[in-house]
């Protein structure tokens, strides 16, 4: 791990919160995260999803903290402070799936397992390593993203087809960039507008502001969308290897008015994940952890404990 950055105590929530900034190598590149809690307690990483960074799990921090756990929200690779490897290659499912694997390891000096928690993008990583590597998860905690059959079961959906647009049009070369950026990067608040509607207190616009400065460092746009661009290729080895049954005790919350994810690709989880539970939140959206962090924190508390 690297020294802190001075950069990153100045004007920044994590420090005015008492949290800790440090990077960890893995996988070739340089991850920044946040820590709180116990240096000594078990480890559990937060894993964000698109347009957003660490800083998205905010509320969840401290109630998993106090609860004597290590807690670390990540910046994903291409995101926030973490370093951004150029290129499509550089964001496959299975490359996003070994950095976390080399966190564990880091992180924990390679002597035990973690508890993996995401949301959307970090979601479906989260899925990823519960598949390819289930030796360094003790448990998973997943919020509103499907298990990994529903790469392929997405697409039989007409309904999920349309809501996926944006998927296919980021696809194009550069156009998505150009876009994206027009009124500083206002389609951050455009993605966070439902869960401030639901949730004012606790997603402000101070919240929004700071994800959308992450989200204007240079290189950050193109590696958020290379995500997506790297889903469609694909190979049909590794979709193969991603449609794996988890073994891992593995928590599915859900917040059933999502406009970009169908609930039935939520259908056949258990037959998936036979050690899993799933938990509908019938009023959230997309953003659940943020829409009902109460509901959601209450959830993975007990799940993490149990």
């Amino acid at each position: 791990m690297a020294h802190v950055d001075p950069e990153l105590v100045q004007d920044d929530p994590a420090s005015q919160q008492g949290w800790r900034h440090d990077y960890v190598l893995t996988n070739g590149v340089r991850l920044h995260y946040v820590e709180a809690g116990d240096p000594d307690g078990e480890l559990v990483l937060l894993l964000h999803g698109f347009p957003e960074c660490w800083y998205s799990w905010r509320l969840q921090i401290d109630p998993l903290a106090e609860r004597g756990l290590r807690v670390v929200a990540v910046d994903l690779r291409g995101f926030g402070r973490s370093e951004k490897p150029a290129g499509v290659s550089a964001y496959t499912l299975t490359t996003l799936a070994a950095d976390v694997v080399g966190c564990v390891a880091q992180l924990n000096h390679g002597e035990r397992a973690a508890a993996v928690i995401g949301h959307d993008w970090g979601g479906t990583i989260a899925w990823s390593v519960g598949s390819l590597y289930p030796h360094t998860t003790r448990r998973l905690a997943i919020a509103n993203c499907p298990p990994g059959y529903a790469l392929r079961r997405a697409w039989r959906i007409p309904r999920q087809l349309l809501r996926s647009w944006y998927i296919f049009f980021f696809q194009v070369p550069r156009l998505p960039e150009l876009l994206l950026r027009l009124g500083n990067f206002r389609f951050v608040d455009q993605s966070l507008a439902p869960a401030r509607q639901r949730n004012p207190r606790g997603v402000r616009p101070q919240d929004i502001a700071y994800v959308r400065t992450e989200m204007t460092r240079p290189g950050a746009l193109t590696s958020g969308l290379n995500y997506y661009r790297a889903l469609v290729r694909l190979r049909p080895a590794d979709l193969r290897r991603l449609e794996q049954p988890v073994s891992v005790p593995t928590l599915l919350i859900w917040g059933d008015q999502d406009p970009y994810i169908d609930v039935r690709l939520t259908r056949d989880f258990l037959r998936w994940a036979p050690a899993g539970r799933l938990v509908h939140l019938p009023e959230a959206g997309h953003f659940s952890h943020q829409e009902e962090p109460a509901r959601v924190n209450q959830l993975l508390i007990e799940w993490l404990a149990a």
